[in-house]
């Protein structure tokens, strides 16, 4: 099979234009956005900034000059084995990258990204609207207000070269000059029938080519039968790709699309960055102007659902976007703990939450039992729950599915619920049933126990009064006993004398 491509223009790009016109503009948009060029990679193009930043090269390094005032900056310097720089600097320290890793040795020779992003000085009202949406938790205020001041973060980014050591700047950078590449270009005309196909040629000096008319195409024609043939479209905000064979469109970049909206490195795709984590990190997702980095996955199915995942204020969401109300299901605050260390403190929102498996916690579980969180109280009977109590079988056992065969002591779900009629089902013992029983049970005995001492106490009382009176008694006997013995021994002196 002829496995050569050739970019030209023929005959059947009207057929491909029909079919494309009756695609429906709601499909999927905004799928690829990478910088590509026809000649050598550029060394320092900036993009999104604008004039926001002016960077300075030389054969020792390179260096960033902001144009706007800002609070904070991260720079970031990545090559094809990942991030080699990560620095955070403050408002007036210098921004520079001298080509040495981490450990003070020079970067192998190749090309490097760069991506600098400046937190901007916000206006003091700006700053306490903020400070007033994050604390009181109100996200969807506080991306308002970071929209309204066109985002908080300005970001550039870019490339260069290291060879020997030093970094090599080139003559030009991937943004043309004003007027560079609108040379006129003759029009293509269709290929006569059976002839092959034009090929577009280079009108320019640096190896670019431009296609000027209303929507140009770009046709991608395979000349075996079997393969499929592809279009590149400009049309109107948009650069299409078209599958021609299907009559669908598969990719869609919309003018004015963010910057690194997507970008492809060695084992890994930034969006938002074109500086990812590769290859540790397969999709890095930064955020876009509004501090909230957020992915979106929706089921078109029967049943359609919307799920985010996102940060927002520091911390981690999964929210449910299906309801009128969307519902954060999941949320993770970090609180830094200094030692570049933080805690971290889990929010489940869902009524009921199933863990297939053992769960381990190094620290307290707090089980809500507020008044606010119950309804439909009944009193008990600690005289029952005692009695039913006596009837319960409590036994050691394992899980079947542990494999470690650790061994606990407690009763089976089934007779407990029979017993007490606690919890959801006969599966399940909720540590709220069991705590608020052996309450409830150490409540009765305590009950009991009470009045077994107020017995005792009146026995004892009644004990002490019995030995008071036997004592009474046995002084009483002696002393009669003594008065009885003394008058037979006064008469005999008597009968002496």
């Amino acid at each position: 099979m002829d496995t050569r491509r050739r970019i030209a223009r023929t005959s059947g790009a009207g057929c491909a234009r029909r079919a494309r016109r009756a695609l429906p503009r709601a499909l999927a948009v905004a799928v690829l956005a990478s910088t590509v060029g026809l000649g050598s990679p550029a060394d320092l193009g900036a993009a999104a900034a604008g004039e926001a930043v002016a960077v300075a090269a030389s054969p020792a390094g390179l260096s960033w000059q902001p144009a706007i005032d800002y609070r904070a900056a991260t720079l970031v310097v990545a090559g094809a084995d990942g991030i080699v720089a990560r620095r955070q600097l403050g408002a007036g320290e210098p921004i520079a990258f001298v080509p040495v890793d981490g450990d003070g040795q020079p970067l192998a020779d190749g090309w490097y990204r760069w991506e600098l992003r400046l937190a901007k000085a916000l206006e003091p009202a700006v700053a306490e609207a903020l400070q007033a949406a994050e604390e009181a938790g109100d996200d969807a205020g506080y991306r308002r207000i970071v929209r309204s001041v066109g985002g908080t973060v300005v970001r550039a980014s870019g490339r260069f070269r290291v060879a020997a050591g030093s970094i090599q700047v080139q003559d030009r950078t991937m943004e043309s000059p004003a007027g560079e590449r609108t040379a006129a270009v003759e029009p293509l005309q269709p290929a006569a029938p059976g002839a092959a196909p034009e090929p577009l040629a280079p009108v320019n000096a640096d190896d670019s080519v431009t296609i000027t008319g209303a929507s140009p195409e770009l046709n991608f024609i395979d000349n075996d039968a079997s393969a499929k043939d592809f279009t590149l479209e400009a049309d109107a905000d948009e650069l299409n790709v078209y599958d021609v064979d299907a009559a669908t469109r598969v990719v869609g970049i919309e003018a004015g699309s963010s910057a690194d909206s997507i970008y492809v490195a060695p084992g890994s795709v930034g969006l938002f960055t074109s500086t990812p984590d590769s290859p540790d990190v397969e999709l890095h997702v930064a955020s876009d102007g509004d501090d909230v980095p957020e992915l979106r996955l929706e089921d078109t199915g029967a049943t359609p659902q919307e799920w985010d995942l996102r940060v927002v204020l520091g911390d981690f969401q999964i929210v449910d976007q299906s309801v009128i109300f969307p519902n954060t299901v999941l949320q993770i605050e970090r609180t830094p703990a200094g030692g570049g260390t933080a805690i971290y403190e889990t929010i489940l929102a869902s009524e009921t939450t199933t863990i297939q498996g053992d769960l381990t916690v190094d620290g307290d579980v707090a089980l809500g039992s507020s008044r606010d969180l119950k309804t439909a109280f009944e009193a008990v009977s600690g005289d029952e729950l005692l009695a039913a109590l006596e009837k319960l079988e409590l036994s050691t056992w394992s899980y079947r599915k542990d494999p470690n065969g650790a061994r606990h002591l407690g009763p089976v779900a089934e007779e407990f619920h029979e017993l007490f009629g606690l919890g959801r089902d006969d599966k399940h013992i909720s540590p709220a049933d069991t705590a608020g029983l052996a309450l409830a049970v150490a409540q009765e005995l305590a009950a009991r126990l009470r009045e077994k001492e107020t017995r005792i106490a009146g026995l004892e009382e009644r004990l002490a009064a019995l030995e008071r009176r036997l004592l009474e008694l046995s002084a009483a006997a002696r002393a009669a006993e003594g008065a009885a013995g003394a008058a037979p021994a006064t008469a005999a002196r008597e009968e002496v004398d």
